[in-house]
């Protein structure tokens, strides 16, 4: 049946490869760090004016500091994420509570992160204006609370990322994210029309959710020439729809193939190989590649579950919201006291490892924010839909 629910069982077992019943799923946060990590590399490299030059013959290098394409990433793990507790369920309490959550979830750790740079620029701890041609683009205004304050509601309605530049994929982060709960909420509605009519004539009759899944797929292509960004969420949506309701045996087939393990990640790589010349289109597609790599190739899926994966993906958005204040303070700083970067490729990457170190320490200070933004946002959706704590 086409919306048939998925299994239990360990994805690493070769004897079961279907989900287990946890909310979130390693190898997708540990996607989700990676991409983190992709971001911080091209804005260090970024900051250094003139960037850093790979021969084409190289290209694919790029893939470890392509922050355009990891952005993608995160939009297409999100529609991911936002859907497998809806596909493994089924019932509407858990779109509801996602609805309920979403904007607490993103809104405390943007709070923070915002005041955090109001008070660096108050400070006067922003050297970046005088740090190079792409840098001081940034923070050339005087600061202000009330500005940062409206910038903190911006971010997540109409794109005032003047606080902090990467928070611009905030708004299309939360448009996404309910669009993807509505396309759920539509498909559910298919699915208990369905059961309805099965109740009453005893025989299948599920045109509706067939249906829906069509539109649901027409949606995407049309979205894929119209809003790429948004696409990114409703292709996540379908990679999560086949990781719970593909069978054991089809996701240990693709696994156990040798030629999908080796032509899967081989096209990946082609297709980035032609990344030069991508629209927003083909990136987006490109970005749902890869995380359906992270899906069926067991060597790639088992990189991202271990140890330090893992642990990236924990301080994944921790790290994206502290580490652009870090790049126009510390590391501005360091590239007016040593100007010889521009001629010494060793200072130059001394000052960006010293930089991602630094990130890195400040991501997981910064955890104990984004653990509380967990908390509160679920307890305020339980509060909102009359749940009582077990």
């Amino acid at each position: 049946m086409l919306f048939a629910g998925g299994g239990g069982g360990n994805f690493l077992s070769a004897s079961s490869v279907s989900p287990d019943t946890r909310e979130r799923v390693d190898f997708f946060d540990g996607l989700r760090g990676w991409a983190a990590v992709a971001v911080l590399f091209s804005h260090i490299i970024g900051a250094y004016d003139g960037g850093l030059d790979i021969p084409t013959a190289l290209y694919p290098l790029r893939l470890f500091f392509d922050g355009g394409l990891a952005v993608r990433i995160f939009f297409v793990l999100s529609g991911v994420v936002l859907s497998l507790s809806y596909w493994r369920r089924r019932n509407l309490d858990t779109l509801a509570g996602l609805a309920w959550r979403r904007p607490l979830r993103l809104g405390i750790p943007i709070f923070f992160s915002t005041i955090f740079i109001y008070e660096m620029l108050l400070g006067g701890l922003m050297c970046n204006l005088e740090a190079g041609k792409v840098l001081q683009l940034y923070y050339n205004f005087p600061p202000s609370l009330s500005d940062a304050l409206d910038s903190i509601i911006g971010v997540l309605g109409w794109n005032d990322a003047r606080y902090n530049a990467v928070l611009w994929t905030m708004t299309p982060e939360i448009l996404g994210s309910y669009l993807v709960i509505i396309l759920l909420l539509a498909q559910h509605s298919a699915a208990a029309k369905r059961n309805l009519v099965l109740a009453f004539r005893g025989k299948s009759w599920h045109w509706r959710v067939r249906l829906a899944t069509l539109f649901i797929g027409l949606f995407a292509l049309l979205l894929l020439e119209k809003s790429p960004l948004m696409a990114a969420f409703v292709l996540g949506l379908f990679i999560a729809k086949f990781w719970v309701e593909a069978s054991s045996s089809t996701l240990v087939k693709i696994r156990q193939n040798r030629w999908a393990q080796i032509g899967i990640p081989l096209t990946v790589l082609v297709m980035y190989s032609w990344r030069v010349n991508f629209s927003d289109t083909k990136t987006v597609l490109l970005a749902a590649a890869i995380v359906f790599t992270a899906v069926s190739v067991g060597r790639f899926n088992r990189f991202l579950q271990n140890r330090f994966s893992v642990w990236l993906g924990k301080i994944s958005f921790p790290l994206y919201l502290v580490h652009w204040s870090l790049i126009c303070s510390f590391q501005s700083y360091l590239l007016l006291v040593y100007p010889e970067y521009q001629t010494e490729w060793t200072v130059k990457a001394a000052i960006g490892a010293a930089t991602v170190l630094l990130s890195f320490l400040a991501a997981v200070l910064f955890l104990p924010i984004e653990k509380f933004s967990i908390v509160a946002a679920r307890k305020f959706s339980d509060w909102v839909l009359g749940k009582k704590k077990e």
